[in-house]
């Protein structure tokens, strides 16, 4: 059984000449994000089920579109859309029940996963030498997401050029007021921050300038107070489907064509999430994703998820 990831044929959409000026339309992503985040998380089981193959077509339309044609807010929420969608395609791809991106020593950030301008690049790259460098904007920050419970929520819409400035300001604004992120004791003068404020404090002018920065954000003046930060959960920010019956895997396990043949056609690891489809006697059918295959794996190997 192949559980090989494919690239579906973009049928009706027009990919950009290289080098020619393009107009980005974000639509397609809009609609995934509508339909899969919600709680401030996101859905990939059911966008794995439902919304896939047009998750690939998004980013197959980005991987060739020359973003010098484009103008600044353009490019700017090409990169930002861009970051978050090739991680929701990871964080789709790699799904476990115990997975999360801090994975492998942060793996996913430091892999060829992103496609633009036909060439691949890591989110590392494109975070840190692409979109902090040549638009030196900090409100990036709480606009890229990277998949972790501690990051800024993802919002359920894309960016788009003609709102940017005033998107960004609004998800930076959340952000800081955000009381389960960033913590604001008054009585003690002391910020809690989130680590990102740590992270890239000289993006936002150095850590004695935290205080200024949060202040044009929180409609008051904390310059001054003294900066702590707060611990960083790298746990996956994932909601569970609404809908479906789905199965855990407890222990790695043979699948089978049949409960009845016994053909076995591959194997299902520990932790891995499958929806299942069916049920006889002892035995669950599962849909296995990335594939037109569905498998027969003995329940006793299963969990309700």
């Amino acid at each position: 059984m192949s559980r090989t990831i494919g690239v579906c044929l973009i049928v009706g959409i027009t990919i950009p000449i290289y080098g020619a000026r393009a107009d980005v339309d974000h639509s397609i992503f809009d609609t995934i994000l509508q339909a899969h985040v919600r709680d401030e998380c996101v859905d990939y089981l059911s966008l794995r089920k439902t919304h896939w193959r047009e998750l690939i077509e998004y980013l197959d339309v980005l991987a060739v579109i020359d973003p010098d044609t484009l103008s600044r807010d353009e490019q700017l929420a090409l990169y930002i859309n861009l970051y978050n969608a090739s991680m929701i395609r990871a964080m789709t791809e790699r799904f476990r029940a115990d997975y999360t991106p801090s994975e492998s020593l942060y793996g996913v950030f430091k892999e060829k996963i992103v496609r633009i301008n036909h060439e691949t690049i890591t989110l590392d790259h494109l975070e840190h030498k692409i979109i902090r460098p040549t638009f030196k904007d900090p409100r990036v920050h709480a606009a890229l997401v990277c998949a972790a419970r501690s990051c800024p929520p993802i919002l359920n819409h894309a960016f788009v050029a003609d709102r940017l400035d005033e998107a960004l300001d609004k998800k930076m604004r959340d952000f800081v007021n955000d009381a389960k992120r960033n913590q604001i004791k008054t009585s003690k003068r002391t910020l809690h921050l989130s680590k990102i404020f740590d992270w890239y404090a000289g993006d936002f002018g150095g850590k004695s300038k935290l205080g200024e920065y949060v202040s044009a954000y929180l409609g008051s003046d904390v310059a001054g107070f003294r900066v702590k930060f707060v611990d960083y959960s790298w746990e996956l920010n994932v909601v569970n489907p609404r809908q479906g019956k789905w199965a855990k895997i407890t222990a790695t396990a043979s699948i089978y064509d049949s409960p009845i043949g016994h053909n076995k056609v591959g194997r299902v690891k520990k932790m891995e999430v499958f929806e299942v489809l069916g049920e006889q006697a002892d035995w669950l059918l599962l849909d296995i994703p990335f594939s037109d295959d569905n498998s027969w794996v003995k329940s006793k190997f299963t969990t309700t998820y």
